[in-house]
């Protein structure tokens, strides 16, 4: 037999193997939780209002680098083609020629000169020497502007960190929130079953039954509401990274790690200078107060070297020139220009003030975010220790239920409480996460 046409059956087996192992292990790692910081850096990859941020931070670079070049020279190309009879562009094409001869100055000549073709070519180019400090001024109005734009790029990511923040960590308030109902419902139908007197003839038997069909009603009512949290917090997640998210993707993390690790208080109260956005405000208002500078510079002289290169070609020769001279301008009167530096400066102090109102609104907001969560963290401390009572007493109040000690009813009520203290917790650890992303928020700092 040819060796060439007998199929590799080893070959054939290996890469079956290989496909299924690459299946098994890209199926584990599909199901893995999703670690904060991984889904951090994919949503900076895939945040719109990141990529626009940073566009318009580009382009204030540009900007900022074309100011630094005002005193560079300007050079102008200029030329045109003339075909005509006319007395005066006949006469100076042929004195650019350099070529006029006596007979150039007979009336009939000058008057009704031939029609002829002119070509000229003027190089030109303009050094500034003094500007009055106009275009100085706008090149460090520019630079406070780039440092805006810089401070306004890390607000926007701290604003996309924190909305994604607050999705993780309502994932997690929900997985724990899945966990209790899941169990107490599977509990309650197991009793449900095994109740065998809560027939109409007997009344305390019956109001027992329907108040552990009120209770499952509202298990399966908070049931409801968690699921249709987890879906709207896993598809906005999935929409911000940009990378499927579901339930299985969940950190086994605890909402108190995720908030330290993640959330944790980044600048000193004592040193706090501002957030991103009030550090963008102040940048403004240094801005304006250059650009002031730059209206008040309008009424001084400027002063410019220039110089002219041209070349003209005609019927008769071909001849260059030189012009070399300086130029003065001052703007000595614009009706239109009147009060700008007065407007320029008090848009100036306006924006300053402004800073300064938001930084003092900032400082109030993070110590009121300080008072809060030591109380929700003291509130949430006491009640665990509830749930965990409660967590004890449901479980003997079990024991005395089955081996009839007490009835439905007072098993209800220990059930309605343990749910009661599940759903404060659930509101306060609700309330600590947002007042931990607001404190984040205003603390941040990207660099640390």
């Amino acid at each position: 037999m040819n060796r060439s046409n007998t199929p590799n059956y080893k070959m054939i087996i290996i890469t079956i193997l290989l496909l299924q192992s690459w299946n098994i292990t890209h199926g584990a790692n599909s199901n893995r939780p999703i670690p904060f910081n991984q889904l951090w850096q994919l949503t900076q990859n895939n945040s719109e209002a990141i990529k626009a941020s940073s566009n318009l931070l580009a382009a204030q670079e540009i900007s900022l680098a074309r100011s630094q070049r005002h005193w560079l020279p300007k050079l102008y190309l200029q030329g045109g083609y003339t075909h005509t009879d006319n007395p005066i562009y006949s006469f100076m094409g042929n004195l650019g020629q350099r070529s006029v001869t006596a007979t150039d100055f007979i009336p009939a000549h000058l008057n009704n000169p031939d029609a002829n073709s002119y070509h000229q070519l003027n190089i030109n180019t303009v050094l500034p020497l003094y500007e009055g400090g106009m275009k100085e001024a706008i090149k460090q109005a520019r630079k406070h502007q780039l440092n805006q734009k810089k401070f306004e790029d890390s607000a926007i990511r701290v604003d996309v960190y924190e909305a994604l923040a607050k999705l993780y960590g309502l994932s997690l308030i929900a997985r724990d929130e899945r966990g209790d109902i899941s169990s107490h419902l599977a509990e309650l139908n197991r009793i449900l079953s095994m109740y065998r007197i809560g027939s109409k003839n007997n009344p305390l038997g019956h109001s027992g039954l329907l108040g552990l069909k009120s209770l499952k009603a509202r298990l399966v009512a908070l049931q409801a509401a968690n699921h249709a949290l987890n879906s709207t917090v896993t598809n906005s997640i999935t929409t911000l990274s940009g990378t499927p998210f579901t339930i299985q993707h969940i950190s086994t993390a605890t909402l108190a790690s995720f908030i330290k690790q993640n959330l944790g208080e980044q600048q000193n109260i004592n040193n706090f200078n501002g957030s991103y956005k009030v550090l963008s405000l102040q940048e403004m208002a240094y801005a304006a107060n250059m650009q002031k500078n730059a209206e008040q510079a309008r009424f001084r002289p400027q002063l410019a070297l220039f110089a002219q290169e041209s070349f003209n070609h005609g019927d008769r020769d071909t001849e260059s020139a030189y012009t070399v001279g300086l130029k003065l301008s001052w703007q000595l009167y614009n009706g239109e220009d009147q009060g700008a530096k007065a407007e320029a400066a008090l848009k100036a102090k306006a924006a300053s003030y402004y800073s300064k109102a938001k930084l003092t609104q900032e400082k109030m907001q993070i110590e009121r975010h300080r008072q809060e969560l030591t109380a929700l963290k003291s509130g949430l401390k006491q009640l665990s220790s509830i749930k965990h009572n409660l967590t004890k007493q449901v479980k003997i109040t079990h024991r005395l239920f089955l081996n009839g000690v007490i009835n439905a009813l007072q098993l209800t009520e220990v059930l309605s409480r343990f749910l009661d203290v599940t759903q404060q917790i659930k509101s306060t650890k609700e309330r600590y996460l947002s007042s931990s992303i607001e404190l984040h928020r205003l603390t941040s700092d990207l660099n640390s």
